[in-house]
C-alpha cells in the first residue's frame, strides 16, 4: 500500500491515543510508519465490541448497586480483570480476592490491601471504593478529556 493509500475514515475510536501506525511505502518505494486514523470496517467492529464491554459494565454495576457484590466486582469487570489476573497483579490470593467481592468483607477491608487493589487496577483508592452513578461508555472521553 502506499501512504496515500493508508485509511483515513472521519471516524476516528482511537482519537486519543493518536491512532494507529501502519506501513506503506513511500514515492521512492520504500517502507515507512503512517499514521492511520483507521477504517470503516473495523472501526465498526471495534465499537460493537466496546459496546459489548459496557453492558457488562452496567451489569456488574447493577449487581454491586442491589448489594450483590462489591465496588471491587465492578472495578475488575471494567479493567477487564478475573479474579486470578487481579490477584497476581495485587500480591494477594485468590482466595482474598473472591472475599473481597463480597459487600460486607469489601467494606471491612484493612488499607494496605486497598492499596494493592487500587495499584493494581490503576486508579485512586477513593476510586476503588465506589461506583459510577451513570453507566459506563468506554468510547466517550471524560471531563478530563482523557
Amino acid at each position: 500500500m502506499k501512504k496515500i493509500e493508508v485509511p483515513q475514515d472521519n471516524e476516528n475510536l482511537l482519537e486519543e491515543i493518536g491512532g494507529e501506525i501502519q506501513y506503506a511505502t513511500d514515492e521512492d518505494g520504500k517502507y515507512i510508519q503512517v499514521q492511520s486514523t483507521g477504517w470503516l470496517p473495523k472501526n465498526t467492529i471495534l465499537k460493537e465490541e466496546w459496546d459489548k464491554i459496557d453492558l457488562i459494565a452496567e451489569h456488574a454495576r447493577q449487581e454491586v448497586i442491589n448489594g450483590h457484590k462489591s465496588a471491587l466486582y465492578f472495578h475488575m469487570t471494567v479493567h477487564q480483570m478475573n479474579v486470578k489476573m487481579l490477584a497476581g497483579y495485587a500480591n494477594m490470593t485468590r482466595f482474598k480476592v473472591k472475599r473481597l467481592l463480597k459487600p460486607e468483607r469489601f467494606k471491612s477491608m484493612n488499607a494496605k490491601e486497598a492499596k494493592k487493589l487500587a495499584y493494581a487496577l490503576n486508579i485512586k483508592q477513593e476510586e476503588l471504593m465506589k461506583i459510577p452513578e451513570q453507566p459506563v461508555c468506554s468510547l466517550q472521553k471524560n471531563e478530563t478529556g482523557e
